[in-house]
């Protein structure tokens, strides 16, 4: 153990006096003379008092003092040292030390161990004494107890946590008064000028409490406020500077900015030690702090249901030498906590009452509609029972109308057509006598009149007589003498649903001050019925006028047809016969012929009767589609493998050169007329060889291969112009697109689409510039279900 100095001084005298007692040659024998036996003597005598002396220094001190020789048995013992270990001197020489000095193990202090006694709690250290090279000559041991320190310190420690427990009480009887004061103040917030004034009262309470100024920054929701409160008035210009410089800086890493845009609070016990310490993007922020005198500072946000609404600073100056901790920024979370709720309650309060007020609003329009829905609804209803007669449903809208919008007395004046085109004014009355309108006349466009007959908007007056346009018009400059009293004046304008005025809808009332904006609307409202009903009743007779001409019409077109019918007849009749004798003559003459310069004249009036003949069939039948007969069939069981050999073989003998590939796949055959799909290979394939490629052949195929139906598809080369292949169907519009050469009116593929269509089945075409190739595809069912309607085209 290590000893004090005051226990190193009396193992000094005590090793000294030892050294003193050794050095001394007591049993030696002088045989030199009776000098050295005096002189041992005087040395002993004055040993002896020495030790007197020491026991007595050790005896007075106030550390226990025990002295052991080398194998620690006890040669001394002061009296503290008795007194502490309950033993006396004699009962302790010459016992072993650990004997009589027994302590416990455990947490420090050591505690003495007594018989009989209490443990004392004591101090020990242990010294050797006279180290040399055969080890000490014994020990001292000095011993403190400790009972009266630790009672002092336990006083002492007592008093500290008492006081530490008076300013903790008192802290926290303050922070709850200011807690229960900002409660009571926050409580009733209404309106933004209410919570102007309790901000500011807050801001003010918290400096007061917590430090040199309050900051509370309101960002949500707009506009933002600022509310800066110093706790003494002297601080006021510098706690306006800060916040002005720095609360909230925009776009910086610390600070309210910082805590408003993160979310996160942020404390900074001592502004000078942090501005000492290397800190990314804070230095210069904190050095701008110490240069205001700000010393410590705390922000935190204002949380309102996951949102952050503003934050709430609190700044110490330097003369206040107050450090902010933990415990202070959990409390001023509290305390913006509590803020951001009364705000937040504040403004749900608010957009509540706003709720509530719209929903009145809301009931009350609703209301109104609902009235206003049922009185047009009884107008509407009252309209129908009027029905098309349009004098009954004027003046049914006129009596409605003015009873509905309280006024007086109405008037509908109305605009009517006769059927030789000439044009005058109508009117209904109703709350007045006719003969009140009578001697006046129609109302003129005068400035007051004049927008309504225009129908450029309602007119509505609180009083005529105060308003300018009135009074300026002679002759009578004002009210005709007679005339019905007019101080509250609406007009509505009835306009067609084709935008033209069919006339106006006038109330008055002798009071000024009658009509309102549901009156208006009201107004509005009826003389949109009215136009409607006026239009349904014009309509009416104007249908029974159509009909009328309409049955004429038939009349007229029924002629027609049996005009045309004749005129087919006679066409088919009168032109065949003498055709007929021009194809046998023809005939006859070519095979009678015996030179080329005979021969070959008579092939031409043969092909060019021929060429006739088929313009006479197709001409029958256009005819007979267009009058809606549609194509007439007599389907029986055909080979279309069969028949399209036959076809294709009368084509190729008219002209050798031609070059027509067939392809059958599957069953060819179906219930079809044979004469019609003849006509309709002989077209197609005819057309096909018109427009081909020069030189190119045309391929035929019939896919037979469905059970229900047969696929035809005529192919050559070449392709239809883009514009072409819209109209290609359509009827006499071939002959802008045929190539020299080609018969026929331009028919030919409008009757093949016909007889498709008597079928049952479909036709199209395909003409692809990418493919360089034109398809005409045709699906015919092999039972025909019944011909569907003819086709018309709107562009033929």
């Amino acid at each position: 153990m290590t000893c004090p100095a005051r226990a190193r001084r009396y193992y000094s005298l005590w090793a000294s006096s030892e050294l003193t007692m050794s050095q001394t040659p007591r049993s030696r024998v002088d045989v030199e003379g009776a000098t050295l036996t005096a002189r041992g003597a005087a040395t002993e005598r004055m040993l002896h008092e020495r030790d007197k002396q020491l026991e007595t220094l050790l005896s007075i001190v106030d550390e226990a003092v025990i002295v052991t020789d080398a194998d620690k048995r006890v040669s001394f013992m002061n009296r503290r040292a008795e007194a502490l270990l309950g033993i006396s001197s004699d009962r302790a020489a010459g016992r072993p030390l650990s004997e009589i000095l027994v302590v416990s193990n455990g947490e420090p202090p050591l505690r003495l161990v007594r018989p009989g006694l209490e443990p004392v709690p004591v101090e020990l250290h242990e010294s050797p004494i006279g180290a040399g090279p055969g080890g000490p000559s014994g020990y001292v041991v000095v011993g403190r107890d400790l009972s009266e320190r630790l009672r002092a310190q336990a006083a002492h420690d007592r008093e500290l946590t008492e006081r530490s427990a008076r300013v903790a009480a008192e802290r926290e009887q303050e922070r709850a008064r200011l807690k229960e004061e900002i409660t009571l103040v926050l409580g009733d917030l209404t309106d933004s000028a209410d919570q102007t004034a309790a901000l500011r009262r807050v801001s003010e309470s918290i400096a007061r409490t917590l430090g040199s100024c309050c900051v509370i920054h309101v960002a949500d929701p707009p506009p933002e406020a600022r509310f800066v409160a110093p706790a003494h008035t002297s601080q006021a210009a510098l706690a306006e500077r800060c916040v002005a410089s720095f609360w909230p800086m925009v776009d910086h890493s610390r600070g309210a900015y910082a805590v408003l845009k993160t979310g996160r609070a942020e404390l900074v016990s001592s502004v000078v030690d942090d501005a000492s310490r290397p800190r990314s993007g804070g230095d210069e922020f904190l050095r701008s702090l110490l240069r205001l005198g700000v010393s410590s500072y705390v922000c935190v946000p204002l949380r309102a249901r996951h949102r952050i609404i503003g934050t709430l600073g609190v700044l110490a100056l330097e003369d206040d030498a107050r450090h902010y901790d933990a415990s202070d920024l959990i409390f001023v979370q509290q305390l913006g906590d509590r803020i951001a709720l009364a705000l937040e309650n504040a403004r749900l309060f608010r957009e509540a009452q706003a709720s509530r007020a719209r929903a009145e609003r809301l009931y009350r329009a609703e209301r109104q509609a609902r009235a206003e829905a049922e009185a047009l609804l009884r107008i509407a209803e009252a309209l129908s029972v009027a029905g098309l007669d349009l004098d009954a449903i004027v003046q049914r809208v006129t009596d409605e109308a003015t009873a509905l919008v309280g006024a007086e007395f109405g008037a509908l004046f109305y605009n009517v057509t006769d059927p030789a085109g000439g044009s005058y004014r109508l009117y209904t009355l109703s709350g007045a006598p006719r003969e009140a309108f009578e001697k006046l006349g129609h109302p003129r466009n005068t400035p007051i009149f004049g927008p309504t007959f225009r129908g450029e908007g309602t007119v509505r007056i609180d009083d005529v007589h105060d308003d300018p346009r009135y009074g300026r018009e002679p002759p009578h400059y004002g009210m005709p003498k007679g005339h019905l009293p007019v101080r509250s004046y609406l007009a509505v304008p009835v306009i067609s649903r084709a935008g033209t005025v069919i006339g106006g809808l006038f109330f008055g009332h002798r009071d000024p001050g009658r009509f309102t904006d549901q009156h208006e609307r009201m107004a509005k409202a009826l003389a949109a019925q009215a136009a409607v009903a006026i239009d349904n009743a014009r309509l009416f007779q104007r249908t029974r006028e159509a009909e009328a001409y309409q049955s004429q019409l038939v009349q007229k077109l029924e002629r027609s047809v049996r005009l045309s019918e004749m005129f087919v007849g006679i066409l088919g009749h009168d032109l065949r016969n003498p055709l007929s004798g021009i194809i046998a003559a023809a005939s006859l003459l070519g095979h009678r012929a015996d030179s080329e310069s005979i021969a070959r004249p008579a092939a031409r009036i043969l092909n060019s009767a021929e060429r006739m003949s088929r313009m006479i069939d197709q001409i029958l039948d256009f005819s007979s589609v267009r009058l809606g007969r549609g194509i007439p069939l007599h389907p029986k069981r055909v080979d279309l493998a069969g028949l399209s050999k036959l076809v294709l073989g009368e084509l190729k003998g008219a002209a050798p050169t031609l070059t027509v590939h067939l392809d059958v796949l599957g069953n060819p055959t179906g219930t079809w007329d044979e004469d019609r799909l003849a006509q309709l290979l002989s077209n197609l394939t005819g057309n096909a060889l018109q427009h081909r490629r020069r030189g190119t052949p045309v391929h035929v195929t019939i896919d037979g291969s469905h059970p229900d139906r047969v696929t035809l598809v005529v192919e050559n080369e070449g392709t239809i112009p883009e514009g072409v292949l819209p109209v290609v169907f359509d009827p006499l519009r071939g002959g802008d697109r045929r190539r020299e050469g080609s018969s026929g009116l331009g028919l030919g593929l409008y009757i093949s689409q016909q007889i498709v269509v008597a079928h049952g089945g479909e036709i199209r075409v395909e003409s692809r510039p990418e493919e360089g190739r034109t398809r005409f595809i045709v699906t015919l069912p092999r039972i025909p279900s019944g011909p569907r309607a003819p086709v018309f085209s709107e562009r033929s």
